[in-house]
């Protein structure tokens, strides 16, 4: 009977209570274990509890801060604890890397700060605050891991970033696009594309913030970001082809006749690729109109302004019409090129745009209408002794008439000064006097005037050409010729400071038997010379002292030496024939009183007297032709007057140079004597029809010709003032006889 079953046969009963007393074993065997462990939590629990209540105003083992333990400190402890540590481990500076390149930021250009008592406070707060549990959870991850609290600090973005900024040229790598290039056998390819570098600012912010949280000096690197570019070489392959025909050959920019290319290198430079639209590969118009602007002061041809002229054989004013000018049109000449390379050309025509003239036909006629007007009248020219009517053809031919677009009247009339200046030229003679120098002549030992100065006149060109213009303008019939006084070097009031103390050096020169004409003239010629003053500075001329050599200045006809045609040299009848010995003795007395010599000339042929004592050598000679325009002229560069005093006496010239010592040495070389050519010795006979029929007359002596050097030295004080070198060339001459035939 199943009610029955636990109280079965024995074996059954003893079974089924076994079972059971094992099973409540075991359960008061958890529940025991369940207690201790509840127990223990409880204890843990109660633990914990009191190790939060133990630290209810310190801060809880296991918190660090600055690489400080802080545990069991107050706030105030750990501030002054982590201000310590603060002050021996805070960086001075920010070292940023990239690579093997590094920058030193001093933390000072940042405004970096550190707050102790902040972070003293985050630490304090750290199983203080929260729920019971989460406080509890602190406390025990405290205890267990610990936990470490950022350093508090603050620093200046902005000049971070501008420090970033500072050092980015060095980091940064723009992106390259890929681009067209030629290869080694000029054909294009494609460059393929290159990723740049930037700058990741916000990145390198934060690895800059954890750094100075943890007090590190160690460098922070510079974090970076890859920047694609914008052309990839997929981009630039279907346009291949097309860049490649474009860029194949220069473009020729054609102008008249001129030419000019643009090279492939340059067109090759400007091809940029289209991300959109039709044409994928094409030039940079800007780049090629920029090229394009190059030429255009090139190309640019400046209108012609009308203006007037003056036909003297028609006897008018005719318009000489204007032209209009040329300029580039760049921007028309870019689309015509860019239109060209796409339909596979090379050359185009630069695109012009016509720029007119400033003054045109209708202004150079309204230009002759106010030319007639100062053309109407003669304009009388006036001045002190006299006057003259200039033409209206006169006044026509000097008109200008200059362009000036910016005024109501575009075209200005005036006076070319140049034109003026010829016509007013013919007048010079009539309008200006020639200042004349005081005659003073030392005779006999003192200073005479021999003849007053006279003031000159000159004719003030640009003034007169001013006045002229103004009385044209004016309507004015006549114009005042402006003119200037001229003052004369030499005054006779300078007579009574001139003082004369010594003879510096003399000149002798033998002149007896000379032919009558010839003493006559020597005679004249050192009468006129005599008695010449030379004031300090000035230079001297024979020619000036003397007077023109001619008939009407009283000389006559002597004999001179002439070259003929074949080379050779003559005496002939000559006017003036003598004036060269009084010109050779006073070249003598110059010569060895050390005054600078400014022009001389030498002989044809040397003539033997010229070199007798006491003053002559060898190759010491001067010759004078008023025709020809020789001259004998020395320099006074004493710091007085010098007087020249001269005689003769029908036997010897004489000429002295007096004035006051200056204290020169004067040395002179021997003459050397080169290049000797031997005379013709045999008697020569020459007819003139200067002598009487019947006479005859030996006027050349056969003398050997030569070349002659003297060389002289002045000196002062051992320091040398001048240094003279005298070459003379001398022909042979023969022994010549004039045979009279005339009256």
């Amino acid at each position: 009977m199943v009610g029955n079953a636990a109280y079965g046969p024995r074996a059954g009963r003893f079974t089924l209570s076994r079972t059971h007393a094992v099973s409540i074993a075991i359960w008061r065997t958890a529940l025991i274990i369940a207690g201790i462990l509840a127990l223990i939590v409880a204890l843990a629990a109660a633990l914990l509890l009191v190790y939060g209540w133990t630290h209810d105003d310190t801060i809880y083992n296991g918190v660090t801060a600055a690489g400080v333990d802080l545990g069991g400190l107050n706030q105030q402890q750990a501030t002054e604890k982590i201000s310590a540590q603060i002050e021996r481990e805070a960086p001075s500076q920010i070292t940023l890397t990239d690579g093997n390149q590094q920058w030193k930021i001093p933390a000072s250009s940042i405004g970096l700060s550190f707050d102790a008592q902040k972070t003293a406070e985050q630490s304090l707060q750290i199983g203080h605050s929260g729920s019971l549990w989460s406080r509890s959870n602190q406390w025990l991850r405290t205890f267990v891991s610990g936990e470490e609290v950022p350093v508090t600090f603050s620093f200046d973005k902005n000049a971070t970033v501008d420090a970033l900024h500072n050092v980015a040229p060095s980091v940064v790598r723009a992106p390259q696009n890929a681009r067209y290039v030629f290869s080694s056998d000029n054909s294009l390819t494609v460059d393929p594309a290159d990723d740049g570098v930037a700058i990741d600012v916000n990145g390198t912010l934060n690895h800059i913030r954890g750094s100075v949280g943890d007090l590190s000096a160690e460098p922070v690197r510079i974090q970076t970001q890859a920047v694609a570019p914008e052309i990839q070489a997929s981009d630039l392959q279907p346009g291949l082809k097309q860049a490649n025909a474009m860029v194949s050959q220069p473009m020729i920019l054609a102008n008249h006749g001129t030419k000019w290319e643009i090279p492939s290198d340059t067109l090759r430079g400007m091809i940029v690729v289209n991300q959109s639209g039709s044409d994928t590969v094409t030039l940079s118009s800007s780049a090629l109109e920029a090229y394009v602007r190059q030429i255009a002061d090139q190309v640019k041809t400046t209108g012609q302004n009308a203006t007037v002229q003056w036909n003297s054989d028609a006897g008018d004013f005719e318009v000489v019409k204007s032209v209009n000018g040329e300029a580039l049109d760049a921007e028309t000449t870019t689309a015509n090129i860019l239109a060209a390379l796409k339909d596979g050309k090379h050359s185009v025509d630069v695109a012009l745009t016509s720029t007119p003239a400033p003054v045109v036909d209708a202004d150079a006629q309204d230009a002759i209408t106010r030319a007639e007007a100062y053309t109407a009248n003669p304009l009388k020219l006036t001045w002190d002794g006299g006057e003259q009517n200039l033409t209206p053809e006169q006044i026509a031919s000097v008109l200008t008439f200059t362009a000036q677009p910016d005024q109501t009247n575009k075209i200005a009339i005036g006076v070319s000064p140049d034109a003026m200046s010829g016509l007013l030229g013919s007048l010079k003679d009539k309008v200006e006097v020639q200042a004349k120098d005081a005659d003073l002549r030392y005779i006999d030992g003192a200073v005479t005037v021999r003849t007053p100065e006279q003031v000159g006149r000159t004719l003030n060109v640009d003034a007169s050409v001013s006045a002229i213009q103004t009385a044209l303008t004016s309507g004015a019939g006549s114009a005042a010729l402006v003119t200037a006084p001229v003052e004369p070097q030499i005054t006779a009031a300078m007579a009574g400071s001139i003082v004369i103390r010594q003879q510096l050096a003399s000149g002798q020169t033998y002149y007896g038997g000379s032919v009558a004409n010839r003493a006559y003239n020597v005679d004249l010629a050192v009468q006129r010379a005599n008695g010449a003053l030379v004031p300090p500075g000035a230079t001297y001329s024979f020619v000036g002292s003397i007077g023109a050599v001619d008939l009407n200045n009283g000389y006559k006809v002597g004999y001179g030496i002439v070259a003929t045609s074949n080379g050779s040299v003559s005496t002939v009848p000559s006017v003036g024939g003598g004036i060269c010995q009084v010109a050779t003795t006073l070249f003598h007395a110059a010569f060895w009183a050390g005054l600078p010599i400014v022009q001389r000339s030498w002989h044809l042929y040397w003539i033997p007297l010229y070199g007798q004592p006491p003053s002559g050598i060898t190759g010491l000679d001067a010759t004078v032709d008023t025709d020809a325009g020789l001259d004998l002229k020395f320099k006074n560069t004493t710091n007085d007057w010098i007087a020249i005093q001269s005689s003769s006496d029908g036997t010897n010239v004489n000429f002295s140079i007096w004035g006051t010592d200056p204290g020169w040495n004067v040395k002179v070389d021997d003459p050397v004597v080169t290049n000797v050519v031997k005379a013709n010795t045999a008697m020569q006979y020459e007819q003139s029809d200067q002598l009487a029929a019947g006479t005859s007359v030996l006027v050349e002596h056969a003398e050997d010709g030569f070349d002659a050097t003297v060389h002289r030295q002045v000196s002062k004080d051992g320091k040398v003032i001048d240094d003279l070198t005298l070459k003379s060339h001398y022909l042979p001459s023969g022994n010549v006889t004039l045979q009279g035939t005339g009256q």
